[in-house]
């Protein structure tokens, strides 16, 4: 299976380092903004469509794991500008309530709403998308390595408690406790990135 890290660079492609990089050259907006737009329409020719678009409302991965314990990791808005986070599939509860709040949505501003940190962040680099995505991607960076790293402690410590409760329970119990952690750890990072 591919791993977390490989798809999700797909996922952000605009071309980079080939002959079609859309941060270079005439198909480039200011800055190297791959996000060009549809271009005058009385100019014939296309420039190539990226992978990872300002259109872009969420993408996600999903990550097949042994023992029940596949991660879907989800980005809100343009993968580019944004971090996939980690939900485990079989979950024992929703996702937090910032990610499936009614109180705002596209149209409608909400702090309460996590979609809205994540477009603010990717509205912002497109004022000048050489620095200020090159600093978004480090962060990014950053909160996905660290839920790896995390993953590894909540699944150990869901493994111990598999192995103090018997039966049926301890495996029910144990992804309570992934389901716990990965909403704690999603909710942190939105508060972070909202900073």
């Amino acid at each position: 299976f591919p791993t977390r890290r490989s798809s999700d660079l797909v996922h952000r492609d605009y071309y980079q380092g080939t002959p079609f990089d859309l941060t270079k050259g005439v198909a480039a907006g200011p800055f190297g903004n791959p996000n060009g737009g549809d271009g005058d329409p009385a100019v014939e020719g296309w420039f190539e469509r990226a992978i990872s678009t300002e259109r872009t409302n969420w993408a996600f991965l999903n990550e097949a794991r042994p023992h029940n314990r596949s991660i879907m990791w989800f980005a809100y808005d343009a993968p580019h500008g944004s971090i996939f986070l980690p939900f485990y599939a079989a979950a024992t509860a929703g996702a937090p309530e910032s990610y499936h709040s009614h109180e705002g949505h596209m149209s409608k501003f909400s702090k309460r709403v996590a979609w809205w940190a994540y477009n603010f962040i990717n509205q912002y680099t497109e004022i000048n998308f050489q620095l200020i995505n090159a600093d978004v991607r480090r962060k990014a960076k950053e909160f996905e390595d660290e839920a790896e790293r995390r993953i590894v402690s909540w699944e150990a410590e869901a493994d111990q408690l598999i192995a103090t409760v018997h039966g049926g329970r301890g495996e029910l119990e144990a992804m309570d406790l992934l389901t716990a952690r990965s909403n704690q750890f999603v909710e942190e990072v939105l508060a972070k990135w909202w900073e």
